[in-house]
């Protein structure tokens, strides 16, 4: 009956908010942790190539404001584009350092 779903709905959109204030605290946290990776791999240039450095960060500091505007403004329309767009930015600056961190690796007596 809607007298027993009312209080089911009202819980599951209690519960989805707060997974999504989650999900957006823990990507500003990572886009704070791989700007400092990032900021550290341009400043020691013999650690690997500079253009790793700046590409994380870029994507960190894209995801990082994407996010602030969603905990500032919730029913920010564009989100998930913007979101996806910045996110591929972010996955392929993870393939790259996690490749390079496996070939250099190989590389070291």
């Amino acid at each position: 009956s809607d007298a027993e779903k009312n209080p089911l709905i009202d819980s599951y959109h209690t519960i989805l908010k707060a997974k999504s204030f989650r999900f957006t605290f823990v990507m500003i946290c990572w886009s704070i942790g791989t700007l400092a990776l990032s900021i550290l791999l341009v400043i020691y240039v013999g650690s690997a190539p500079p253009f790793i450095g700046w590409l994380g960060i870029a994507a960190s500091i894209a995801i990082g404001l994407v996010n602030v505007a969603k905990l500032v403004k919730p029913n920010f329309k564009v989100y998930d584009t913007v979101s996806s767009i910045f996110g591929m930015l972010s996955i392929v600056f993870e393939l790259i350092i996690g490749g390079w961190l496996i070939f250099y690796s190989f590389i070291i007596p």
